[in-house]
């Protein structure tokens, strides 16, 4: 079908509209070093380019790899005896599953989730106005990797969970809150032109969408066909037309993001119900007692033997005072059950539908008032092929049938672009090594066949996150050593996009955090909760105090954490599906004289190094403590030889500290 001057089914040919394929398993020479399929794929390539693998990595440097890798910590001394000592066939499989089911594994993943759906606790712009419901969004992301939920189906409820069947109040919630990704952007919701504003925030739902979950530059569209893809501005606005039927905006002279109350648990309805029915039975008391009193106090109306002449139903006679006594009390409490309002309500970020959803118009040029034809809700024709769920959109605003659409096992791009986000967070660099773009504009992949293999493996596999970080982490390739190996190597492939060795990482800004609190004994290990206090204000002058993990404390649009803005945290206001790494002078000034890494590490030579007798022992229990391996023996007659000749002072214990806190075998993973 050509439309304008895109021929869709020429644009099918491209790698990464094409179904996913079943590959042959690769026949190689050296069938001693594979230990899985994932390592025939690699040697396969490097011995068709005459390169050998790296020898494996050592037990020591293994385990901290892996301890970061899965939970952004590292390990303990009492984590690295045990493993040292495991004597059995596979001591990394064990330690493997015990990482993957711990906490620390599902907020290390979510943080890499929270990077794709530009997660943050301020709306940025020069507001910069607080999100205080944001972090239940957050939470819900971490308990999703808790709880390994598969990913196709977090996807669903990101776009569509408020329209998902339920069967308990928890995943009601859970699936409500989960659709907080579609007003999580940075807008400016003082724009006073609505229509603009409207189409702003569709423009950046649609981009992020596409960039974070497809692979597509989907955006490009909005003001004409895609330059690059074969996308044209039609099928922008038929995605456009299913988020303009979307309420994501609170309407008010400041438009906000839009929210809604908790909804009433099965318990809660049913003590409304009982309070209705208590001021109900109390109206019939009321109204009995007022009949009585008019009965007894017009003499005519009630006939000697004591019966109500209109009815005929016998009337009590009462004292009157007692009547009206028990009136008063009756409409008191009558009034005290309607003035009694029900508790505050915790509001959810969110998306719900309008009343009346309907088509676009394609907006010639992007401008909201610049109006071209109607085109019908609907998907990209180009990644739309047999077999996939159906396009037609019969009610609704369609975020139902485009949630199915991209978690569906068929859609080509969708398992491609998370396998490959789940190889990139543990090899360095994904197969295609620019993640957020699988047009053709961005990378070829390294190992096409391997990334349908891990693709399939993933949907296979339920969707599983930890099913599938489990497979590539026990390869023989992940475990390889990053030094070493073939010499030929650095001028074959100096890039290592053939993997014949590890890549040595530096490891992020939180692991650098999270890991000084957890040496120094200061991390608070409580989990969850608002990021902002009640009384919060504005970001600009907020100084930040909590010592609880990096994914817990709140995230900033204009004014990042410190530590943050210098080691590269993502930018939450784009996608960002992989960090951008620099060396500054700024980087070894924060770790050499910020009062953060002075504070830590005096707390950490006081647990350390203050009270042992053994300068010896003291010094390999720290070197172990920090950087998770022994001194050399040179790193220990200079450690030893500083620390003497300060007398072992506070100081010079406070100095080693910090000096391994700013070594580069601290701050990367070998």
């Amino acid at each position: 079908m050509v439309m304008a001057d895109i021929d869709i089914e020429e644009g099918r040919q491209f790698w990464s509209f094409q179904p996913l394929a079943e590959h042959a398993i690769p026949v190689v020479k050296d069938e001693t070093w594979p230990r899985s399929n994932i390592d025939r794929f690699l040697l396969a390539r490097l011995e068709a380019s005459n390169l050998t693998p790296a020898p494996d990595a050592t037990r020591e440097t293994l385990l901290r790899r892996i301890t970061f890798a899965l939970t952004g910590l590292p390990p303990t001394i009492a984590e690295q005896d045990a493993f040292l000592a495991d004597k059995s066939a596979r001591p990394i499989e064990s330690a493997i599953d015990t990482l993957l089911n711990s906490d620390a594994f599902a907020e290390r993943w979510a943080r890499h989730w929270l990077d794709i759906v530009r997660y943050a606790d301020t709306s940025g712009g020069s507001g910069a106005h607080p999100m205080p419901d944001a972090w239940r969004f957050r939470d819900y992301v971490i308990d999703s990797f808790r709880q390994d939920k598969p990913l196709n189906q977090l996807i669903r409820e990101h776009i569509a969970g408020d329209l998902l069947p339920f069967s308990s109040y928890e995943q009601q919630i859970a699936q409500l809150t989960a659709t907080g990704f579609l007003v999580l952007g940075p807008h400016n919701y003082g724009d006073q032109d609505k229509e603009l504003l409207a189409l702003d925030i569709v423009d950046e739902q649609i981009d992020t969408l596409g960039k974070a979950f497809l692979g597509m530059t989907i955006g490009c569209a909005r003001c004409h066909d895609h330059e690059f893809d074969p996308i044209p501005a039609e099928d922008y606005y038929a995605l456009a037309g299913i988020f303009l039927s979307t309420k994501s905006v609170a309407d008010a002279g400041f438009s906000k993001w839009f929210t809604q109350p908790y909804p009433l648990s099965t318990e809660e309805e049913s003590e409304q119900a009982s309070e209705k029915a208590r001021v109900a039975s109390l109206e019939a008391e009321i109204a009995d007692l007022k009949m009585r009193i008019k009965m007894q106090s017009e003499p005519n109306s009630v006939s000697e033997a004591g019966a109500n002449p209109n009815t005929g139903n016998a009337v009590e006679k009462s004292d009157p005072k007692k009547l009206q006594a028990e009136l008063k009390m009756k409409e008191d409490l009558r009034k005290e059950l309607q003035e009694k309002k029900p508790p505050a309500r915790p509001s959810i970020m969110g998306v719900a539908e309008i009343e009346q959803p309907k088509d676009t118009q394609v907006r010639l040029r992007g401008l909201p008032r610049e109006m071209g034809k109607t085109v019908q809700r609907g998907f990209l024709q180009v990644v739309t092929s047999p077999g996939m769920p159906s396009t037609k959109i019969d009610r609704g605003s369609g975020r139902l049938e485009l949630a199915n659409w991209i978690a569906s096992d068929k859609n080509p791009l969708t398992a491609r672009v998370l396998a490959n986000r789940i190889w990139q967070h543990l090899f360095g660099h994904g197969i295609v090594r620019s993640p957020d773009n699988f047009g053709t504009t961005g990378n070829s992949p390294t190992h096409p066949e391997l990334l349908d293999h891990l693709a399939l493996l993933l949907i296979q596999n339920g969707w599983s996150t930890k099913k599938l970080v489990r497979e590539i982490v026990l390869s023989r390739a992940w475990q390889m050593a990053s030094a070493g190996g073939d010499p030929n190597g650095a001028k074959l492939d100096p890039e290592n996009e053939l993997l014949w060795r590890a890549n040595k990482r530096r490891i992020d800004a939180e692991s650098l955090r999270d890991s000084i609190l957890t040496l120094s004994g200061s991390l608070n290990t409580e989990r969850g909760g608002p990021s902002l206090p009640p009384d919060f204000k504005t970001e600009f002058d907020f100084e930040i105090t909590s010592l609880k993990r990096s994914i817990y404390i709140p995230a900033f649009r204009n004014r990042p954490e410190e530590i943050f803005s210098n080691f590269d945290f993502a930018n939450p206001n784009f996608v960002v599906g992989k960090r951008f790494e620099s060396t500054l002078p700024t980087q070894s000034l924060y770790l050499m004289n910020s009062p953060f890494i002075h504070q830590q590490s005096n707390l950490a030579e006081k647990q350390l190094l203050e009270k042992s007798a053994d300068a010896k022992g003291a010094v390999l229990r720290t070197y172990r403590h920090i950087l998770g391996r022994a001194p050399k023996d040179d790193e220990m007659s200079l450690t030893l030889h500083f620390l003497k000749s300060a007398d072992f002072s506070s100081e010079a214990r406070a100095g080693l500290v910090r000096s391994l806190f700013s070594c580069v075998d601290f701050q990367y993973i070998h």
